[in-house]
Order: C-alpha cells, then structure tokens, then sequence
C-alpha cells in the first residue's frame, strides 16, 4: 500500500464519524514513519499506512471492541492484510481481550474470533510500532506517555490489566530506542509544547 492510497481511503471514510480520531490517526502514522526512518529493520511506508488506519473501524461509528473488528474485516475485505491485522492488535499490549478498557460491544462470535486471534498470533515489529505510536499521540499532536495516559483514564474505567500494560508500552519504547540507540521523543516535533505547553527552540534529553 502506498502512502497516498492509505490517505485517500481514510478521507474516503472521514464523513462517516467525523471525530478527533482523524487528527490521531495521522500522528500516529507521522510517528510511525518518524521512528522507522531511524531502524534499518523497518519500512516507513508501511509504518505510516500501518498508523494512519489502525483506527480505521471507527468509520462505523463510536464504538468501543466492534472499532477494532470492523477496521479488520473492512481492511481485509480490500484486500490489505497487513494492515487489517494492525486493527486487531493495536489495543492488546497484553495479547489478552480482557485487558481492552472499553465496552464489547460486538457478537459473541467476533469475540470468540478475537481471542483465538490473539491466542495464536505473534507480535511483530509493526505490530509493537504502532501499539507504541498511539500511545505518543493525540489529536493535537505528539505527546509523552503519561499525557496519553491520563487521556486514557479521563475516557475509559480503570481495569487490573491497566498497570501490566502500561509496563508493556514502556518496554516497547526501550526496544525501538536501543535499536535506534537515541531516545526517541525527541524525534516527535512539538512534543515539549504539546505535552506542557512551553514554547522554546529545545529539545527534550533522556539519561
């Protein structure tokens, strides 16, 4: 998939359930395609267009666990595997369907369908990216972890699995940054304004 088809195909759909989802979908592809320009091992395009529809489901309207199942089967429909897979595993750091802080709002056999998907499948670089990107933004821009997380906890109830997850996202952020060797935040243009909201020509350092 190209950059472009993965654009035209979300503005395609832009009208259906106009949201802020819009604007976080193209951060996380931006973020993608940042991160992987660093890492030999990984495709910035297929990054972006991995990002840029992980949220995709959501055309459908606002929904919780189908959003993640309707992205799939619309994306697979088309012929886009890669990319519908990254429907399915964006919000399960865990690999666990109980560990999702939403409703689930989807048929029992698309839930049976999930687990057995989730029991068998093992998470790839792609996969971990964009797990890790939307947590690094908002539909206002880049933003640190914890800013996403408190974002979480103002939409979503708190779940046991929350803590275990958190723990996850960090962990994939310490990957992509060794193979990169340099912290990556400061990678993410406007990531210090958005995050606190101090304008300044810096950049925010990591030990």
């Amino acid at each position: 998939m190209t950059k472009s088809a993965a654009i035209q195909l979300l503005e395609s759909v832009r009208g259906q359930n106009p949201g802020p989802w819009i604007a976080h979908s193209y951060y996380v592809a931006q973020a993608a395609e940042i991160i992987a320009n660093q890492i030999n091992e990984l495709d910035s395009t297929k990054a972006y267009c991995c990002g840029l529809l992980h949220d995709i489901g959501r055309k459908n309207g606002p929904y919780h666990l189908k959003h993640v199942l309707d992205g799939y089967y619309f994306l697979k429909d088309l012929g886009y595997l890669e990319e519908s897979i990254i429907c399915l595993t964006h919000s399960f750091h865990l690999g666990k369907i109980e560990e999702y802080l939403g409703e689930q709002d989807c048929s029992a056999a698309d839930i049976h369908f999930l687990e057995a998907f989730l029991a068998n499948y093992e998470f790839n670089d792609y996969d971990r990216l964009i797990q890790l990107c939307d947590s690094l933004a908002l539909p206002k821009g880049f933003c640190i972890l914890e800013m996403r997380f408190v974002d979480i906890l103002q939409r979503y109830p708190v779940k046991n699995l929350l803590p275990q997850k958190w723990e996850v996202i960090y962990q994939i952020k310490a990957y992509f940054e060794k193979k990169k060797k340099k912290p990556l935040y400061p990678l993410l243009p406007d990531i210090i304004y958005n995050t606190f909201g101090i304008a300044g020509n810096f950049q925010l350092h990591e030990s």
